[in-house]
């Protein structure tokens, strides 16, 4: 225990208390009991002596120190039990100490009286007993729960049962300390004498817990209440009864402008806007009690008006009456809370009506503080669901990992962007988003703030850019591939042409070679011709040239076709078509392809059909695309493929059918196939085109195109044309 502070100044006169009721306690058992004492041994009187001591010094102490005595303050289970250990602890010393000391000081001191003997008894125990009471109360005040034994004698009722025990004491040691003899002076000396011992003995411990502290309590609220007059932010000013200023705070100086000299004597209410009388009947409610605050104006020095909260309450200072005034400039403040509500309106606005969806999340969490109507729209849900279910409302799978790791250990200076996000709707379809994650402060508060853009169009229309591009580029390879087929065609007929003049020749002179060769097999026997044996090839040979001069025509006529198929037709629509003629031409064209796909080729032509008026070689385009998909459909050579003509002559329509045998068309896919550049087979060469442009050629010519189709099942399409007013 130190002693820099007051408080430790009143543990060191606690603790001086303490040693004197340590002395007096002990001198009077001395004098009280030493006839006791002295007919027992030295032994048995010094266990008597301490046994004394302790229950003596106990009350006192039990006083101070009991948990539940009455007028202590309230105190916890644990200092409670604290205190307890401590009292038996100073009992069980004062105990062991007195009983050293009467087993050793009487044998010292045999040939002394009884007075100095118990005087020295005192003396020795309270010498003992300080070093032990100074480091009990010592650890006291340095335990975790720090009790100061001056904390313990705030009790009003406690420091008047200890002045009680001190009138005790004082009255014993008046008794002990006048000798004997004294009691022979006349009635008036001694009661004299009594007075002055008594206020000798009292006197210093009426000054040191009684007028001392009230004297230091005294100067201690007048100094805390001048500090908070002189501190208070709020203008306090006190007026009379008549209503004149009589003092006033360095805060209201400074809320007015005014000195102290210009305000003091002068009328309350020179500092308020008296047009409403508000001023007035203020005052008037302030003398019935407590006003409460209310806003008035009040006038600055410079002229300036001031929105005030003034509370008025009724004083009496020394018999006077009058009133005290607290006024608190909140002008600045409702400045700065209506600056505050338009910034939050202005943010509020802009948060909600942002084009783009807007989250805050509690920083290290991925808690969802609040969600903007966009984030509602994007993701087809009410705030309140985005709040409760969180991110797993938002995204699912490895996005939602991505997200949620990316908003926990965001760094406070982080920005992370994500361009790619699968979301999920309400309506359990799926969105594409872009999110920007970054820290904001918001009114003092750091948030994790979280921008959403709705990019699902964006990469839908993009990734219909590149397959369109795709698709382009694959339907320019096709047009210069059509460029071309004149050339190739006019390259092809060069050698064609002499072939099949060539074969000619060969055909016209193979009478005569024949003969010649008979001769001479005749005469000489068997022999080789071109490493076959002439035996075999007798007869065969105008075989094999009239198979050269069939496959000559046969490349003339496939040639001639695709010229045909190639070349433009200005022709328009107007001219009269043998409809399965043109069936059977565009057939040979792709014999290959078909012989290629399928062992198992049908093809089923009516007879006697109408002509029909249209552009011939468009319509072979329609024949040739729905076989090329239908080669392109079959899984294998034995699925097959049907082509059929037909006339009904209902509707008088001539109706095309092709149908195959292969993997069918998807309902997902079946929506969108007479869409331009829509193709399951990208990726193997197809532009999406050929449906499109069939649709679009039968529609020009009157009809209608239609298809059916179940997966795994083949797809059969019906094309039906108009037939003409004219049959050939």
């Amino acid at each position: 225990m130190e002693f820099a502070t007051g408080r430790n100044i009143k543990s060191i006169e606690a603790f001086a208390l303490l040693l004197l009721v340590v002395f007096t306690t002990e001198l009077s058992v001395m004098e009280i009991f030493h006839q006791f004492f002295s007919r027992l041994g030295v032994v048995p009187a010094a266990l008597a002596d301490a046994t004394l001591l302790a229950l003596f010094s106990a009350l006192p102490l039990w006083i101070i120190f009991s948990p539940g005595f009455v007028g202590a303050p309230r105190r916890s289970e644990a200092v409670r039990r604290l205190l307890t250990a401590t009292l038996l602890k100073l009992v069980g010393g004062f105990f062991l100490v007195e009983l050293v000391v009467m087993l050793f000081l009487p044998p010292l001191l045999h040939a002394k009286g009884p007075m100095f003997l118990a005087l020295a008894d005192a003396g020795l125990t309270t010498l003992l007993t300080a070093p032990l009471l100074w480091v009990v109360l010592a650890r006291l005040e340095r335990d975790q729960y720090r009790v100061a034994l001056a904390d313990l004698l705030e009790s009003p009722l406690l420091l008047y049962l200890l002045l009680l025990y001190v009138v005790f004491l004082a009255a014993l040691l008046h008794d002990l300390v006048i000798p004997a003899g004294l009691t022979t002076f006349t009635h008036g000396p001694i009661h004299f004498l009594t007075a002055v011992m008594l206020t000798l003995i009292i006197a210093p411990f009426l000054w040191l817990f009684v007028a001392r502290p009230l004297r230091r309590l005294l100067q201690s609220e007048r100094v805390r209440a001048r500090a908070v007059y002189e501190q208070v932010i709020d203008a306090v000013v006190l007026a009379d009864d008549q209503g004149l200023i009589t003092s006033l705070n360095p805060a209201a100086l400074r809320t007015f402008g005014y000195s102290e000299s210009e305000l003091v004597g002068r009328p309350v209410v020179m500092l308020f806007d008296g047009s409403s009388g508000q001023t007035e009947l203020l005052l008037e409610s302030g003398g019935e009690g407590h006003s409460g605050f209310r806003e008035m104006l009040g006038w600055h020095r410079s002229g300036r008006t001031l929105l005030l909260e003034v509370s008025v309450s009724n004083v009496n200072i020394g018999g006077d009456k009058g009133c005290l005034m607290i006024m608190r400039d909140i002008g600045e403040r409702r400045e700065a809370e209506r600056a505050l509500r338009e910034s939050d309106i202005r943010f509020r606005e802009v948060f909600e009506q942002s084009e783009e969806a807007l989250l805050f999340f509690k920083p290290g969490s991925d808690y969802i503080i609040d969600a903007n109507a966009t984030a509602e729209k994007l993701f087809g849900c009410p705030k309140a669901e985005i709040r409760g279910r969180g991110l797993e409302r938002l995204f699912y799978g490895r996005d939602l990992v991505r997200v949620r790791e990316t908003i926990r250990g965001l760094e406070t200076d982080g920005v992370v962007q994500f361009d790619d996000l699968e979301g999920l709707r309400a309506n359990g379809s799926g969105c594409i988003v872009s999110m920007r994650v970054k820290f904001m402060s918001l009114q003092g508060v750091r948030l994790v703030y979280c921008v959403l853009r709705d990019i699902t169009d964006k990469v839908r229309m993009e990734q219909e850019a590149r397959d369109i591009q795709a698709r382009l580029i694959q339907a320019n390879k096709m047009t210069s591939l059509g460029l071309l087929v004149s050339g190739v065609a006019h390259e092809v007929n060069n050698p064609n042409n002499l072939i099949m003049a060539n074969a000619q020749l060969l055909a016209n002179g193979l009478a005569d070679v024949e003969r010649i060769l008979r001769e001479y097999f005749r005469e000489n026997g068997d022999f080789l011709l071109g490493g076959i044996p002439y035996s075999e090839l007798d007869g065969q040979l105008p075989q094999l040239i009239s198979g050269i001069n069939d496959g000559s025509r046969r490349i003339a006529n496939i040639v001639s076709e695709l010229k045909n198929y190639a070349r433009s037709d200005p022709s328009g629509l107007e001219t009269v078509i043998d409809f399965n003629q043109m069936v059977t031409t565009s057939i040979s064209i792709l014999q290959h392809e078909l012989s290629r796909s399928t062992a198992r080729f049908q093809c089923e032509l009516a007879d006697n059909l109408p002509t029909i008026a249209g552009n011939g070689q468009q319509l072979g385009q329609v024949v040739i695309n729905l076989l090329v998909n239908a080669c392109q459909a079959l899984p294998s050579r034995q699925h097959g493929i049907r082509l059929a003509t037909a006339y009904d002559p209902v509707n008088r329509q001539i109706v095309l059918t092709v149908a195959d045998e292969g993997v069918g068309i998807s309902p997902e896919d079946a929506r969108r196939i007479m869409e331009p550049f829509f193709t399951t087979r990208l990726d193997r060469g197809g532009t999406g085109l050929g449906l499109s442009i069939c649709r679009s050629i039968v529609a020009q010519h009157g009809g209608t195109i239609e298809f059916s189709s179940q997966p795994g099942n083949g797809a059969t399409f019906t094309v039906k044309i108009p037939a003409g007013n004219f049959e050939e």
